[in-house]
């Protein structure tokens, strides 16, 4: 079987059936955390609801002294909000359409174990790894409640992981130069799909392409043209969003319009690193920001584009004139990423916090013995610590919310499942050690002796 294969089919076992199942049954034993007769749907339903309406791609904004007002809108990129606005037309706006988003939401977390079980055995070559990533992903309780979100946690966990395997697979075909065109295409569908989900994910995108044009065990017009290909298919993909939103207002918005508002969230005077300040209250914009951002008025339909450009002017002002704080403040936010949020009353629980620091203690232990393998795609490991360092900058820039450490951890999950191959492998070599100390003393004759 070759190792870069996505879809294997000599591996069809029990063993490799159990996670999955365990991880869908755990995933639906979430639905009474999932408050499925009102859920929240954020954003995304709200946009689903007014298109079902008649109203197009818009979203609802209370602003000051305003009753609430519906406007045009790219604040969110269109993939979650898509996915809802098809369950919500196809079942109605009630509880069959809920349990749909919900079950949606299970099916993505069951792809997710079986897609991170096959990236383990890419990167390691192990069936045993391959085991213990399914099964670590299944039950992992951060993953578990991301099914009770319905929001877009779940479908990125997917999606990374898939992207990771996807980048990796490219790689070996155009080294072996077998595949390479199904391996290119699949790349960039992926990073394309990836990209109507997420708007940072043209960032990661590009890396990891940069990262594979430095490959020098490829021919390099082999890279090059993988590359144009698979970048080519991602724009293509992403092209119909990005047009509307340059007809609509008038600059080029591949991602959303939300970046401005997610910069003055992380950079200003009372910024914490965090969405919530100290109280535990989730930081909005005062009320002057408000006013300058009205412009022409509540009805303008420009209104979403101005606020983002007032805000980030204001963030970029701050950053300007407190370099020092700025910077301190991006430290703080990169801490906060890689532990857990202390200003969020979720994630400053004790469970929630020590679930966090054994979850990293054990990637760095798995980054540790990393070194010693003796298989491994240096490639994958590569891509993952570059979509990690990707991550933590994004996060140091804008700000920090649990959802974003949950896709972190997502993606160095390889790295927390070599961790607990190592705890498990020390557990039994010291349960061995101990049997056969036992074992030594009871077959001495002074010990035989007296059991006699």
């Amino acid at each position: 079987m070759t190792q870069g294969h996505l879809f294997p089919v000599g591996e069809r076992r029990l063993s490799f059936v159990w996670p999955l199942l365990a991880a869908a049954i755990a995933r639906v034993a979430m639905l009474p955390f999932a408050h499925i007769e009102n859920p929240v749907l954020w954003e995304y339903g709200d946009i689903a609801r007014h298109m079902i309406a008649g109203k197009g791609y818009s979203l609802t904004w209370v602003l000051p002294m305003f009753p609430p007002i519906v406007l045009p809108s790219a604040f969110m990129p269109p993939g979650e909000t898509l996915l809802q606005y098809a369950l919500l037309s196809v079942f109605g706006d009630g509880l069959l359409a809920y349990i749909a988003i919900f079950l949606v939401q299970v099916a993505c977390g069951v792809a997710f174990v079986y897609v991170i079980g096959r990236l383990l055995r890419v990167l390691f070559g192990s069936r045993r790894l391959q085991l213990i990533a399914m099964w670590s992903v299944a039950l992992y309780p951060s993953f578990l409640y991301a099914t009770t979100t319905f929001g877009v946690a779940s479908e990125i966990l997917l999606l990374n992981s898939l992207f990771i395997l996807l980048a990796c697979n490219l790689h070996e075909a155009l080294i072996n130069g077998n595949g390479v065109t199904a391996a290119t295409v699949l790349f960039g569908v992926c990073a394309g799909i990836l990209s109507l989900f997420r708007s940072e994910a043209p960032l990661p995108i590009i890396a990891v392409l940069l990262l594979l044009l430095a490959s020098r065990r490829i021919p390099i017009r082999r890279r090059v043209s993988a590359a144009i290909v698979a970048a080519a298919i991602a724009t293509a993909i992403i092209a119909p969003w990005t047009i509307r939103n340059y007809g609509l207002f008038h600059t080029l918005i591949p991602g959303s319009t939300s970046g401005g508002f997610n910069l003055w969230k992380g950079n200003h005077t009372a910024a914490s690193g965090s969405a919530w300040n100290s109280a535990g209250v989730q930081y909005g914009p005062p009320f002057q920001l408000w006013i300058e951002a009205l412009g022409k008025g509540p009805t303008d339909p420009m209104f979403e584009l101005h606020f983002s450009q007032v805000l980030a002017t204001r963030a970029e002002d701050w950053m300007s004139t407190h370099p020092i704080e700025a910077i301190a403040l991006a430290g703080k936010k990169a801490v906060m990423l890689w532990s857990f949020d202390w200003y969020n009353t979720l994630s400053s629980t004790l469970t929630y916090a020590t679930l966090s620091l054994v979850t990293l203690g054990l990637a760095m232990f798995g980054l540790f013995r990393y070194r010693s393998l003796r298989q491994s795609n240096t490639f994958g490991v590569k891509v993952i610590v570059l979509l990690s360092g990707v991550y933590t900058v994004l996060a140091m820039v804008f700000f920090v919310v649990p959802r974003y450490q949950i896709f972190l951890v997502g993606i160095y999950w390889p790295f927390v499942v070599l961790g607990i191959d190592g705890v498990l492998l020390n557990v039994t070599a010291q349960r061995r050690v101990r049997t056969t100390s036992q074992e030594s003393i009871a077959n001495t004759p002074q010990m035989a002796e007296s059991l006699s």
